[in-house]
């Protein structure tokens, strides 16, 4: 019975203290963010996140040009805007500088492919030749979508061709 009136009168109550003092100073404040935690719009796109991993050796599923796909896959996905953000985050974080490099030709080259859906749908082929290996196909499908967008007529066959199961539903 001591014991329990000593818990709650002496020992919680220092606890409490305790807590309170290390939290001190990393609640943010109202509109304020926390250190490392950034907003969904702030935080660099899976794509890229997936490039510094193979950058860094994590992995690279065999493909020794994976992280230039990736690159190009955030590239075709991304709207300016958006690459922009991704792009200032990742100076800001100091991602390696070779990253940074690569998605500047990666952007340049995403343009270029928007202004040519001939070009795109012709690289989409390519692609999808190459192989399986990630992330290739997605950078087919993407450079195949950005090809039937632009109003090319072939390219809006083979893409709805390739949205097709095996039973043509």
């Amino acid at each position: 019975m001591k014991s329990r009136r000593y818990i709650r009168n002496i020992a919680l109550p220092i606890l409490l203290v305790l807590a309170l003092a290390q939290c001190s100073g990393t609640v943010p404040e109202p509109g304020e963010k926390a250190p490392g935690y950034y907003l969904d719009e702030e935080a660099p796109a899976h794509s890229l996140r997936t490039a510094q991993r193979v950058q860094k050796g994590w992995f690279s599923f065999g493909n020794p040009d994976a992280i230039r796909d990736y690159l190009r896959l955030f590239a075709l996905i991304t709207s300016e805007e958006a690459a922009r953000r991704n792009r200032a985050y990742l100076v800001k974080e100091k991602w390696h500088s070779d990253l940074i490099k690569g998605l500047d030709q990666a952007l340049v080259w995403g343009r270029g492919m928007r202004a040519d859906p001939r070009r795109a749908y012709d690289l989409s082929k390519v692609y999808r030749d190459r192989g399986t290996q990630l992330p290739r196909p997605f950078v087919a499908s993407a450079l195949l979508t950005l090809a039937a967008r632009g109003g090319l007529p072939v390219a809006r066959f083979d893409w709805a061709r390739d949205r097709l199961d095996e039973d043509g539903d």
